[in-house]
């Protein structure tokens, strides 16, 4: 499995150290409001990553678009609905390593969360 909580913690950290926490970003889409620089940011850890592991951390559609979906994933505003297993996942493993960097604050986790398996 080439996402675990040692990349993610990777990815979270490098994100706060070069764009502070979220809660003094432009928005949650995009940190400055400038869309090169998410994305040149977003393709460098994914380059980076995939260098560093040897998995291929590179997206299919743009070179950080698997780094932008984790992100989203642990700092989103809110998750309504999650109907499998591995969104489950990727909700409490990503918001739990942008609470532990300090990306976000316990404010920013939701105040309700529903998990039925079947």
């Amino acid at each position: 499995m080439k996402w675990n909580q040692d990349i993610r913690r990777i990815v979270y950290k490098r994100l706060l150290e070069e764009f502070g926490p979220c809660s003094e970003w432009k928005s949650k889409q995009n940190p400055t409001g400038d869309k090169k620089v998410w994305k040149e940011f977003c393709s460098k850890v994914a380059r980076g990553l995939t260098e560093f592991t040897g998995n291929n951390f590179i997206g299919k559609k743009w070179d950080g678009a698997a780094i932008e979906a984790q992100i989203a994933w642990g700092i989103q505003e809110k998750q309504s609905v999650i109907k499998n297993t591995g969104g489950m996942t990727n909700f409490i493993y990503n918001r739990s390593i942008a609470l532990e960097v300090g990306l976000i604050k316990a404010a920013d986790i939701p105040n309700f969360a529903l998990f039925d398996k079947k």
